[in-house]
């Protein structure tokens, strides 16, 4: 399998092969360039279905959102033949990105869908009848027996089947970024007024303990001392009487003797 060149892609073209018209400008480095046609839907759009475009009407994608575009040109694609197409590096470059197929089915008639996607920080601006799309042709070693039939054959517009699998919000990156500095900036207040709550019910709840706590440490001191007194006074007496009653005096002759139960006591010890 080889690409044709640009001088045999135009031979094919004078046949009326590929394309029914042609402009052979378009014709660059082998490829010829496909231009935007008239239908297009971009995801998020307060319509929420596609719009229909005038002659070099501008519409722009915006970032983060999806799109299909279909050409203004149909083909078809001879059964020797398959193609490749992309979409020129000025609007890649931008950040348009193309998410669908990169090739043409040999047998394949009708026009040209592209899903594409922007991935760059701004809008991308498109113009009905800009020459955006490259396809290259590539020869088969022969023609297959059995060209393209799917869904897609004969398409010359943009469906509600394609519509619908699109439909619904989609978020871009620079929304998203948006929506998180928001929570960022809740959290920081959040955190601010629990902190500045903490602060102020802290120093209410301190200057309480402070005006409280005197009293109540008066209150509790005369309570030690008013039981605490008594325990040192039967403590006392009690050591007192324990020594008095183990002194006794003997006799008129003597001031006193030492307990005989104690003597002996003290005698078996020894």
């Amino acid at each position: 399998m080889a690409f044709l060149s640009s001088e045999t892609l135009e031979a094919r073209l004078d046949k009326g092969l590929v394309l029914p018209k042609y402009d052979e400008e378009r014709i660059e480095c082998g490829a010829y360039e496909l231009s935007l046609g008239s239908e297009i839907f971009i995801t998020n759009s307060s319509s929420q279905a596609k719009m229909l475009l005038g002659p070099n009407e501008q519409i722009s994608i915006p970032p983060g959102q999806f799109a299909i575009l279909i050409t203004e040109e149909s083909i078809a694609m001879p059964l020797d033949c398959m193609a490749f197409i992309s979409i020129k590096s000025g609007l890649k470059l931008t950040g348009l990105i193309n998410i669908s197929g990169f090739h043409v089915d040999p047998g394949f008639e009708g026009k040209l869908k592209f899903s594409v996607y922007n991935a760059g920080p701004k809008p991308v601006a498109l113009t009905r009848g800009a020459r955006l799309f490259p396809m290259w042709l590539a020869e088969l070693d022969k023609k297959t027996s059995k060209g393209y039939e799917g869904a897609s054959q004969k398409q010359d517009t943009i469906t509600d089947r394609d519509v619908t699998q699109l439909l619904g919000t989609v978020r871009s990156p620079a929304a998203l970024w948006v929506e998180i500095e928001k929570l960022k900036n809740r959290l920081r207040n959040f955190l601010w007024l629990a902190t500045t709550s903490i602060t102020i019910l802290g120093g209410i709840f301190l200057s309480v303990i402070i005006n409280i706590y005197p009293a109540a440490s008066d209150a509790a001191s005369d309570e030690i001392n008013i039981n605490v007194a008594p325990i040192y006074q039967q403590s006392d007496t009690t050591y007192i009487s324990s020594q008095i009653t183990t002194i006794k005096p003997i006799s008129d002759n003597s001031p006193m003797s030492i307990d005989s139960q104690a003597l002996g006591d003290s005698t078996s010890a020894q």
